[in-house]
């Protein structure tokens, strides 16, 4: 049975046989690192003909690592074990008399199975405010309990559990720029903290205080080590991480001609530069994925690159893909509807030459947005350069327009350029766009002929 205390059967007695003179410690005493106010304490630390002794509270043992029995027939036993808990200062606003008087206990004792003869012993188990008190000596304190034991007037008494093992769980990972406290698990669990160490193996990755607090600074392992005054220690592997915070995908423009085998590239941006893991997983459409960093795009129509990396961060990038002989024959289909509207023949746009001459004009419109051609000549030379006849011939050009519906629509609200869209001379209709690299703009052109 647990026992809070050893009970009188009687209270303290001024002139009884067994009673003795005490007071209280004229000297600071520390139990692992904690400072006892004996001043002030219902139960204070006392002191015996040059002894200090302890109040063997519920508490006070816990937090000594000791445990009491207590029997009418075998009285006190004391043993210490691996139980241990909080330390409770007992405090009390009555300020405690520097001395005072204690009975000798009269009941049997053991400690750690030894039975002590109490009435023999120079320094014997005394009663106090109905509590018994433990003899600090170094008889008990180092030989059965194990503690260290110091004692100086500078320093005072003071009492330590030593460590005899310590572990250190695997550290998580802590991002840099963080802090974490680290608390390793000391055996037994109510070993004294008081001089232990810390040191880290790379202070540019991570310094630790001497409380035991990390500071994350920089990306990398480094060895944490705690070590016991006594020599004991352990140690892990920290890291230091910096996880990714954006992710893009950059291309030079957001508009490519649809080519068969043509290569477009691509820059995967990982921040920041210091990133701990950087990889990232690509996900096309539209589009074949060839190596890191490049795309062959599938069809005209858009594309998509995403980047994903491992923390779940992502950029993503949408590209339109044109094919701009598509472009140009549905120019040529819409052309010819609102030729039909109107009553008009049918513009053929297999005239090849027509078609070569559309593309050139298309193409020297993003030098010169001009029917004049940028050698300063007249679009029609485009003709006569490849020798094309004609009989009679019209130009109509167009920039910026995003598709086909848009641009005949343009060219059917201008009066000139509905002119040649349905004049009844022409019989042929080529027609060509160009893309403008650096811009992404498009360029149109409709060359007629009759």
């Amino acid at each position: 049975m647990l026992v809070l205390a050893s009970i009188l059967p009687f209270a303290n007695a001024a002139g009884a046989a067994n009673e003795v003179a005490i007071s209280l410690p004229s000297f600071p005493v520390t139990l692992n690192g904690t400072i006892v106010d004996s001043a002030y304490r219902q139960y204070p630390f006392i002191v015996y003909k040059d002894i200090t002794y302890f109040p063997m509270t519920y508490y006070d043992c816990r937090f000594l690592g000791l445990e009491t029995d207590w029997s009418g027939e075998t009285g006190l036993a004391i043993h210490k074990t691996d139980i241990s808990g909080p330390y409770e200062n007992y405090a009390t606003n009555r300020r405690n008399s520097s001395t005072d008087r204690a009975l000798v206990s009269e009941f049997s004792v053991s400690v750690n199975g030894t039975a002590i003869d109490n009435s023999s012993e120079d320094y014997p188990l005394l009663l106090y405010r109905s509590i018994t008190y433990f003899p600090m000596t170094w008889r008990f304190c180092r030989d059965e309990f194990g503690w260290d034991y110091t004692f100086s007037y500078e320093a005072g008494f003071a009492i330590n559990i030593p460590i005899e093992s310590i572990r250190l769980d695997r550290i998580e990972a802590i991002i840099k720029g963080e802090s974490r406290q680290l608390s390793p698990v000391l055996v037994p669990s109510n070993a004294s903290t008081v001089g232990i160490s810390y040191s880290s193996s790379n202070e540019a990755v991570a310094t630790i205080s001497s409380s035991g607090m990390i500071r994350a600074l920089a990306a990398g392992t480094t060895q944490i080590t705690v070590m016991a005054p006594n020599g004991i220690s352990a140690a892990a592997t920290l890291s230091v991480i910096v996880p990714v915070s954006q992710v893009r995908v950059e291309m030079e423009q957001s508009r490519y001609r649809f080519e068969t085998k043509e290569t477009i590239r691509f820059n995967v941006i990982v921040l920041p530069d210091d990133a701990t893991d950087k990889s990232v997983d690509i996900h096309v459409t539209n589009a074949e994925l060839r190596g890191t960093n490049a795309i062959i795009p599938s069809s005209s129509g858009m594309a998509s690159i995403t980047a994903t990396a491992s923390n779940g961060l992502f950029g993503k990038i949408e590209i339109e893909i044109i094919d701009l002989d598509e472009l140009a024959q549905e120019v040529v289909r819409l052309t010819n509807i609102e030729r039909a509207k109107e009553g008009r023949s049918t513009l053929s746009g297999s005239v090849s030459l027509l078609n070569s001459a559309s593309m050139t004009r298309a193409t020297e419109l993003i030098e010169s947005f001009s029917h004049d051609r940028p050698d300063g000549r007249s679009c029609f030379t485009a003709f006569t350069d490849i020798e094309l006849s004609y009989v009679s011939a019209g130009e109509n050009i167009a920039m910026g327009y995003i598709n086909p519906e848009k641009v005949v629509s343009g060219w059917m609200h201008s009066d000139g350029h509905r002119q040649n869209i349905l004049n009844s001379s022409f019989s042929s209709i080529g027609v060509g766009v160009a893309l403008d690299d650096s811009s992404g703009r498009l360029y149109w052109v409709q060359m007629f002929i009759g």
